[in-house]
């Protein structure tokens, strides 16, 4: 990995719903993480649909 870079990582979608639902819980605390440019989504359209 280069440094500074971002991970690259794909969040299941019960993740994404538990963020979206509990901003005090584990799940927000990750996509905090994202918007700070710590971790990068990859997202396909299959998981969108899901």
């Amino acid at each position: 990995m280069i440094v500074g870079t971002p991970i690259q990582i794909v969040i299941d979608t019960n993740v994404f719903i538990s963020a979206i639902t509990n901003n005090t819980g584990a799940s927000f605390y990750l996509f905090s993480l994202v918007e700070k440019k710590h971790f990068e989504i990859n997202i396909s359209v299959p998981l969108i649909l899901e």
